[in-house]
């Protein structure tokens, strides 16, 4: 039942509390010295002044102190990274302050913060710089891989520089304009070299029909005009970006939330170049196949993780994906390899080693080495190579692997320390045996077990990647994109224009996310009007096609049938599963994997139309059947098989790429300040060694978050049941206890429910009648509400449409808040001064992450405080990390310090736990931006003059990607070793620039003694998460056709 009360105040009177706040807010403003004012020399700051006026704040003497250190590094010329707690004014007394010191019509000031905080940095600045006796302007930054850099951008830039403006500019908008002029000279190369190779083609065509030396031949006037046309475009834009970059590089770049601007793992911008090619071990080989005679090699690279990942989702109770196996028995779990693996899961779930909310997520490596994986890479030799003919290769009996072999094998990748002397023998022994194509699938295999599955199952869908939904989709948007998953910034948070760069991880991410979101529309009917086309190819009765019979088998998964259709199921069968049950005499009894919406539908899906009759225009007829066919695993299969994979797993082999260092280091702005309440040392060089670190900061942070009258714990789950809880439940929890002010989802707990506006709509109608209204962050990242109609406790959708938080006009004791995951990072949205919010923690969560979640209370530990949910998965893991007792446990209702030490414990190990693959890249693009900028600087200074090797520089940006399945047996990742291979090519950017060969000399040298090479190179390097962006394929074919035409 909803608590009809009005939240109170723990302890004594909340009217007592807020005295005796308010008293010690006036009296340390009162004892505060003013550093608008100048004691020794009797002086004022009218700047300041003005300020403290303009903003109606006092100015304290940190955020004054702050000011003058960041003006004192801006007039070295140098760069430098300072920290202040979060809610001291970074982002809206300090960076204000700065931008109306140096915005003085001479310098461009650019406000870079991360993507979800554009939309908040820039309403900041402009409500500082709205008063009169500023008024300036705010502008914005956006460049992508399609903006032209033209006349209107350097205009742009100009005026805001001699306006006095601030430019507000997400990383990628900073990094992207980098890239950009490398780009128009990788143009400009490669037309020129088709020009030659395209005249070097004509003069051999004349020589052989006409004879004669041939050497005078020339392009035809059109194709000529058209080289002509496009080099003068481009040199009219180069023209325009030396402008533009002039502007932004005598300015100065304030970096808001430094340690997320500049994360090594999540900083990286990549724009793939070259021509098209399919992705190896996707397409049937010619003339030498795994088995001989077959063409089994098609699709190889996805349908081998389809098969592993299926596998564990059976086992954890969900329809299998897999079609047509002569072992009926087997995919209904009736073998002894599926039951073993079956029982491993449900070990797991009851261990908490499995999450089981919102779907399967693996928690502990450990598990999964010891229960799943031996398991898996028997399941995968016997029913899939076995089956495809990797192990017979085609060669004889001596190139025969046998099963015991290939099970070795395929499990040596798993992360049980260095390979010994028996596995490097038997690995030497295989590589001479077997084929290419054997040791591609067992290469696959391989990695698939020991690498790329376990992290697959570590992730959660619409929190770390996802599809997007139709209303996420923009104009244009790219083909890798509409039918793959993409990485997500946070829950429900897609990013703008990326996609993975792994295949694997691509491939693994979208089956995953298919089985668990389910199947558009358009993906239904991209499945049907496939079938449909094989139909017409076909010959035979209608029923018996092999198209209809793929019809029938997809309508049965999901618990339809056809209409006068014979059942397709196996006659050998023992036992009938829910999802292929054929339909008793009433509708009513068959079990669907959808829900349909009504009586008629549930019908409609017993008699579905025959494929030969089918409508595929008909969208009411492909919407029944999209409503009854999007969680079919089998119909998952058929898509991703026949349409997504094929049409979209088409790879460039080069790519550009832009880090971090783009944008702290020295490349684009000579003056970078940064800060950050949570700053860490992995920073490039020219933002100096370290952060400087405000004295006690840390500490106080820790004592804080540490300190049991500030912070509680909350169990989730009493018990050990392992779906104990759901996101439903924990907004049930939450709104029930009727003392919580806000929602912080650092643990991004809550899925599966929709939007924000969706979550907001669901907690208003769970919170007592006290609350009005719920405030979230939109896609857009505006501050919006909801409210309560006004008749009505219940939420009433004519009357509650969402209103911007400045514009409810409801009181702060009478809104709740609820902060995303994306969003629990420098977001600001005032608080009752006594209140209590909850935030979640998940098994991924870093002190760093929770603590900027804590923060977003402003008055924490002065009046506010933070309750931590605890689920049990989450729970185990403390309880793991500190061999220490239950954190929260239900023998006592108080929260100790050792539990709030755990807590943190593991939330710091978390972060440790990436540090060395964090430290590694970091070395690597240190080194790699040394070279850089001396390419970057020849092209800047002088890319037009034949002097200047274009194509040398251009390369330098550029890095080759395979993407092929290794034939060799061999498998060490060494960074270290690489690294030192990349300085050695790029010897000749050092040679002439001393400053850049000590730099890279020391990165070698900390390298070498802090971090040498490890096993764990190959696992650590999937969570550099780097992100291709993605092209705008329209006008690229577009391009292309006017070429062909010519």
């Amino acid at each position: 039942e909803k608590q009809q009360q009005t939240p109170t105040a723990e302890g004594s009177s909340r009217a007592a509390v807020e005295l005796k706040l308010a008293v010690e807010a006036a009296t340390a403003a009162v004892a505060t010295p003013r550093p608008t004012v100048d004691a020794a020399r009797h002086a004022v700051d009218p700047r300041l002044l003005a300020f403290e006026f303009a903003a109606s704040i006092v100015l304290r003497p940190a955020q004054h102190a702050l000011v003058e250190h960041f003006v004192a590094a801006e007039r070295d010329r140098h760069g430098v990274v300072m920290q202040m707690l979060m809610g001291q004014g970074k982002t809206t007394v300090v960076a204000p302050l700065l931008a109306l010191r140096f915005a003085d019509g001479d310098r461009l000031v650019t406000a870079v913060a991360p993507r979800p905080l554009v939309e908040m940095t820039r309403a900041v600045y402009r409500e500082q710089f709205a008063a009169p006796i500023f008024s300036r302007p705010v502008l914005t930054l956006d460049v992508q891989r399609t903006t032209r850099v033209d006349a209107t951008l350097v205009a742009k830039l100009t005026f805001a520089r001699d306006a006095r403006a601030v430019v507000v500019a997400a990383p990628s908008s900073v990094k992207a304009f980098v890239l950009k002029f490398v780009e128009l000279h990788h143009a400009s190369v490669h037309d020129a070299l088709e020009r030659a190779g395209a005249m070097a083609t004509r003069s051999r065509v004349e020589k052989f029909m006409f004879g004669g030396g041939g050497g005078g031949a020339a392009l035809s006037t059109r194709a000529d005009k058209a080289f002509r046309d496009r080099a003068e475009h481009r040199a009219a834009e180069l023209g325009h970006y030396v402008e533009a970059f002039a502007l932004l590089r005598r300015g100065v770049a304030l970096l808001d939330e430094v340690d997320l601007l500049l994360h090594p793992l999540k900083s990286e911008l990549n724009w793939p170049l070259g021509t098209r090619e399919p992705l190896d071990f996707t397409e049937p080989s010619q003339g030498s196949t795994a088995g001989a005679g077959t063409t089994q090699h098609a699709g190889a690279r996805w349908r081998l993780p389809f098969f592993l990942i299926d596998a564990v989702l059976v086992a954890a109770g969900a329809p299998t994906g897999l079609a047509g196996a002569a072992d009926a028995a087997d995919l209904a779990g009736q073998s002894k390899p599926r039951r073993d693996l079956a029982d491993a899961v449900a070990r797991g779930f009851a261990s908490h080693v499995l999450q089981a909310v919102p779907h399967v997520v693996l928690l502990d490596r450990g598990f999964y080495d010891a229960e799943l994986a031996p398991l898996l890479a028997d399941l995968v030799v016997a029913k899939f190579l076995g089956p495809e003919g990797a192990l017979d290769g085609g060669g004889g009996t001596s190139s025969r692997i046998s099963t015991a072999d290939a099970k070795a094998y395929v499990a040596s990748g798993l992360s049980r320390g260095t390979a010994d002397d028996d596995d490097a023998a038997a690995s030497k022994t295989l590589a001479r045996r077997a084929t290419d194509a054997q040791l591609k699938y067992l290469n696959l295999a391989r990695a698939w077990l020991g690498t790329y599955l376990p992290w697959v199952l570590s992730k959660i869908n619409r929190v770390s990647y996802g599809t997007l939904a139709p209303s996420e989709l923009r104009p244009r948007e790219p083909r890798g994109r509409r039918f793959l998953a993409v990485p997500f910034a946070g829950k429900d948070k897609p990013t703008e224009a990326s996609e993975f760069s792994n295949p694997e991880i691509t491939i693994g991410l979208t089956i995953l996310a298919l089985r668990f979101e389910g199947l558009r529309d358009t993906a239904v009917r991209a499945v049907l009007v496939g079938l449909r086309d094989d139909f017409a190819q076909e010959h035979g009765p209608p029923e018996k096609r092999p198209a209809a019979v793929r019809y029938r088998e997809l309508v049965e998964s999901a618990g339809g049938r056809v209409r006068a259709a014979p059942s397709t199921s196996s006659k050998k069968k023992t036992r009938l599963t829910a999802t292929d049950r054929q339909p008793t005499s009433s509708a009513a009894d068959r079990v669907f994997l959808s829900e349909p919406r009504d009586d008629d539908e549930r019908d409609l899906w017993s008699k579905v139309w025959p494929l030969a009759s089918l409508d595929v225009r008909d969208a009411q007829v492909v919407g029944t059947l999209h409503r009854l066919l999007t969680s079919a695993p089998k119909v998952v299969a058929r898509y991703v098989d026949a349409h997504a994979f094929p049409e979209t797993l088409i790879y460039r082999s080069l790519k550009l790429s832009a880090s971090g260092q783009a944008l702290g280091g020295d490349l684009l702005f000579e003056s970078r300040l940064g800060f950050s309440g949570t700053p860490n040392d992995l920073l490039p060089v020219e933002l100096g060694d370290a952060a400087q670190y405000a004295v006690g900061d840390d500490a106080a942070i820790l004592a804080t978050l540490s300190d049991p009258t500030v912070v509680d714990l909350w169990r989730l789950a009493a018990d050990d049941e392992a779906a104990s809880w759901s996101p439903s439940t924990l907004l049930d929890a939450v709104a029930r206890e009727g003392r919580y002010h806000a929602l912080i989802d650092a643990g991004a707990l809550v899925t599966g429910l929709g939007d924000n506006e969706a979550v907001a709509r669901a907690l208003l109608e769970r919170l007592p009648a006290a609350f009005k209204a719920v405030c979230y962050l939109d896609v857009a990242d505006r501050k919006m509400v909801v409210a309560r109609g006004s008749a009505s406790d219940d939420v009433d959708a004519e009357a509650s449409l969402p209103v911007p938080l400045e514009a409810a006009g409801v009181a702060r004791d009478a809104r709740f808040t609820f902060y995303d995951q994306a969003h629990c990072t420098g977001m600001d949205i005032k608080q009752p001064t006594i209140c209590r919010a909850v935030a979640t923690v998940s098994k991924d969560t870093t002190f760093r992450d929770f603590a900027q979640a804590a923060y977003r209370m402003r008055g924490i530990g002065k009046g506010q405080r933070v309750t931590v949910a605890l689920i049990p998965e989450v729970e185990r893991l403390i309880v793991g990390a500190s061999a220490g007792g239950s954190p929260g446990s239900s023998s006592s209702s108080t929260t100790t310090d050792k539990e709030l030490g755990d807590l943190a414990a593991f939330l710091y190990r978390n972060g440790f736990a990436t540090e060395s693959a964090q430290f590694r890249l970091l070395a690597a693009q240190t080194a790699a931006n040394c070279w850089r900028k001396s390419a970057f600087r020849e092209l800047l200074n002088g890319g037009a003059s034949e002097k200047v090797d274009r194509p040398a520089c251009v390369d330098v940006f550029t890095e080759a990607i395979d993407l092929a399945v290794p034939t060799t047996t061999e498998h060490d990742v060494d960074v270290l070793r690489d690294l030192e291979k990349a300085v050695e090519r790029r010897a000749r950017w050092l040679r002439d620039d001393p400053g850049a060969r000590g730099v890279v000399d020391a990165v070698l040298a900390q390298a070498r003694a802090e971090h040498p090479a490890t096993a764990g190179d190959e696992a650590a390097a999937l969570e550099d998460e780097k992100e291709e962006e993605a092209e705008k394929e329209n006008e690229q074919e577009q391009e292309q056709e006017q070429k062909q035409e010519q």
